[in-house]
């Protein structure tokens, strides 16, 4: 039986909140007091992730207006009255708040995690994963927060995967992201066949992030079409990383792409306008700098 070799940690790992939950960060990986990473004693089986994404639950709504109010509260850090709005849509089958419930456990630190863990969309799948496991003695106690980690996290991959079913595209894009195992910890056992196929459902939807991550899916062989074309539908979409590659690509003509400098200026400009990022603006902008004597176009 394929294992999934887990990490420990002293408690779910608070890792950097993202602002927008489109962009990209890694996971904080479990360490000990050194620093180091950690191998744990025990580990969780790949079935049992597998069989709680065999008959999952439902959503309705995959319109963000209902949720507009949760989601600013928790880009802007209100994250209680965020968490409460967001629990009290779920009961709604609303696809969005589900999203968000299950988004907060896994990239954002856990800042819902004492309302969520009481829900039952979310202790449903906890109770499977421990049962079909036989882990009923290895969770909960004090020395098991390892064990509490994976198994929080395939319940929250489960919530992920109900709003992805309702066509909800940053859902996708994440459950696209969890079968890759990329910037993410092992909450889901590697398949990149289903990750590419979530991820072209998110791109056709008009994913940013979900076209970079074919990009990267595409080097290998692992997703139709050229790492080139994913990267450049990726860019136009606003992904600043895949603008950077993008420009130097062109600029270059390297990574299968032309050399065509002005249509490189064209990329870095754009990203050296935006203030979403400053050290991709401060990258285009020097890249600028040294490369087009400081032929800075204001768009």
């Amino acid at each position: 039986m394929q294992l999934l070799t887990a990490l420990t940690h002293a408690r779910f790992p608070h890792g950097k909140l993202l602002v927008n939950p489109m962009s990209i960060y890694r996971t904080s990986a479990p360490t000990d007091r050194r620093g180091n990473h950690m191998r744990a004693s025990a580990s969780l089986a790949v079935c049992a992730l597998v069989s709680i994404l065999s008959a999952p639950a439902r959503a309705e709504s995959v319109s963000e207006d209902r949720a507009r109010d949760a989601i600013s509260a928790y880009e802007n850090g209100n994250f209680q009255s965020a968490c409460n709005k967001f629990a009290d849509l779920q009961e709604k089958q609303d696809a969005v708040s589900i999203y968000y419930l299950g988004y907060d456990v896994i990239f954002g630190g856990g800042k819902c995690m004492p309302i969520t863990k009481d829900l039952p969309i979310y202790k449903k799948s906890w109770q499977q994963i421990v049962d079909e496991n036989h882990l009923k003695d290895k969770v909960g106690g004090q020395n098991s927060s390892m064990m509490n980690y994976y198994v929080n996290g395939g319940a929250a991959a489960k919530m992920i995967e109900v709003a992805a079913n309702a066509g909800y595209m940053p859902a996708q894009t994440r459950l696209g992201q969890l079968y890759m195992q990329y910037e993410v910890d092992t909450f889901l056992p590697r398949n990149l066949g289903l990750a590419a196929n979530w991820l072209q459902k998110a791109s056709a939807s008009g994913g940013g992030l979900a076209e970079y991550l074919l990009a990267v899916l595409s080097i290998n062989g692992d997703a139709p079409g050229t790492a080139a074309e994913h990267y450049t539908k990726a860019a136009d979409r606003g992904h600043l990383y895949s603008m950077q590659v993008v420009a130097q690509s062109l600029y270059t003509g390297s990574g299968g792409f032309p050399k065509d400098q002005d249509k490189a200026l064209t990329y870095l400009n754009k990203m050296a306008n935006q203030d979403a990022d400053f050290q991709k603006k401060r990258w285009a902008m020097s890249f600028i700098q040294n490369y087009y004597q400081g032929n800075v176009h204001r768009q």
